[in-house]
């Protein structure tokens, strides 16, 4: 799992790198639905902001020691126009977990399936 972080995060490194020099700077819209009421998130309702999108699992060890810290990083720069979008790669034998979690780690951004 760790090197499945690592690979991740090299790869996102990567894609936003490419992203940086390309001249059109749009990025496509997508919804999901919210884990917490079932409406759709859309990333276009976030135009203008500095999005960090997270994907994560209630079982995840790494998701877990991360949790802490995106919460510090989302109350320092959340009133500069930071918005973190969770994206929860939990099963629907998990599903259920997830409000659990959430208030565990003091997540308040949006949560989606």
């Amino acid at each position: 799992m760790k090197y499945l972080a690592c690979a991740f995060t090299f790869i996102m490194i990567i894609v936003m790198a490419q992203l940086s020099f390309s001249e059109d700077k749009t990025v496509k819209d997508f919804s999901l639905p919210s884990a917490s009421d079932g409406k759709l998130i859309r990333l276009s309702d976030y135009s203008g902001k500095v999005v960090l999108i997270n994907w994560w699992r209630t079982s995840c060890g790494f998701s877990k020691r991360e949790a802490p810290k995106l919460v510090e990083l989302y109350k320092k720069y959340r009133g500069q126009g930071l918005e973190i979008l969770g994206v929860s790669d939990d099963t629907s034998d998990t599903v259920a977990q997830i409000p659990a979690y959430l208030k565990q780690y003091n997540v308040t951004w949006p949560i989606g399936l």
